[in-house]
C-alpha cells in the first residue's frame, strides 16, 4: 500500500500575516480523521467500506465562535459577536451581484483557512461539506476538488445558508467541512505533516491572488490573462482547472 504524503499550513483571517493575534500555535484545530474523531462503538465503526473512506477523510474544525446573520432587504450580512477586524477578516459576502437572495445565499469565511501542499504527483484534493453543518449552524459548504501537485491555493470555501431568516451560529470546534486526498491508488494511506509555509509557494499564491484582482477589477483583456495562466500551467499535465474563465 502506498502513502500520500501531504503537508499542511493553517492561516488564520484573509490575509497571510504571521504577525496576526490569532497566528499564534494553540487557537485553532488540526486536521482530524473522521476515524479518530467517532467513539468505536458505533455499528459500523468495523464496517471496511466506512473505515477505509474514514481514515482517509479528515474535519477541519472552526477555531473561533461566529455568530451571523443576513439581511435580505439590504443584501447585507452581519455578526453579533466579531468586532470590526474580525469580521473583515472572516467573513465575506461573495464577490458576485446575486450572492443574496430568497432562493439561494451564499457567504465565503476565511476562516478556518489550510494550504496543503504535496511533492507527490497527481494528487487531488477534495473539500466537501460536512452532515452536521445543516443541523447545527445553518450552513452547507460548497464542494469542489482540484489537482493539489499542480496547483496550491488556501482551503477558503464557499457555503450555502439553509434559512437565511435565522442566524448562522458556529461555535469554537464545530466541523464545518471535510477535506480528503486522492491517487491514483484509492487504497493509499494518507499522511498530513503540519509544516511551515514555504516562501515559493507564498510567492505563488500572491502572484496568482494579484492576478484575480485584476480580474475582477477589468484590468486584464482575456488573453493576457490567458497567457499568464499558461505560463504558469505550461509544465502540467492536468488540465488547468480556470479553462472555464475563457471558453
Amino acid at each position: 500500500m502506498s502513502l500520500i504524503k501531504i503537508n499542511y499550513h493553517q492561516i488564520f483571517g484573509s490575509s497571510h500575516d504571521e504577525n496576526s493575534p490569532f497566528s499564534i500555535d494553540g487557537i485553532g484545530f488540526e486536521p482530524e480523521s473522521v476515524l479518530n474523531s467517532v467513539s468505536k462503538d458505533l455499528i459500523y465503526y468495523q464496517c471496511p467500506a466506512w473505515k477505509h473512506k474514514a481514515s482517509r477523510t479528515f474535519l477541519i474544525k472552526c477555531p473561533v465562535d461566529i455568530n451571523l446573520s443576513v439581511d435580505l432587504e439590504q443584501k447585507t450580512l452581519h455578526s453579533s459577536n466579531l468586532n470590526q477586524w474580525q469580521f473583515n477578516e472572516y467573513c465575506h459576502e461573495t464577490f458576485v451581484e446575486n450572492w443574496c437572495s430568497p432562493e439561494k445565499t451564499t457567504i465565503q469565511l476565511s476562516i478556518p483557512r489550510f494550504i496543503f501542499w504535496t511533492n507527490q504527483k497527481n494528487i487531488w484534493i477534495e473539500s466537501r461539506p460536512h452532515f452536521n453543518t445543516v443541523i447545527n449552524n445553518n450552513l452547507i459548504a460548497v464542494s469542489g476538488w482540484f489537482n493539489l501537485s499542480s496547483y496550491v491555493r488556501p482551503i477558503s470555501v464557499g457555503f450555502d445558508v439553509v434559512d437565511v431568516s435565522k442566524p448562522i451560529i458556529i461555535k469554537r470546534g464545530d466541523p464545518l467541512l471535510e477535506v480528503c486526498f486522492y491517487s491514483n491508488d484509492l487504497n493509499s494511506a494518507v499522511s498530513l505533516n503540519k509544516e511551515d509555509l514555504p516562501k515559493k509557494i507564498l510567492e505563488e499564491m500572491q502572484k496568482r491572488g494579484r492576478l484575480f484582482s485584476q480580474i475582477s477589477s477589468h484590468q486584464l483583456g482575456r488573453d493576457i490573462v490567458k497567457k499568464q495562466y499558461e505560463s504558469m500551467f505550461k509544465k502540467q499535465k492536468s488540465k488547468c482547472p480556470f479553462e472555464f474563465m475563457w471558453k
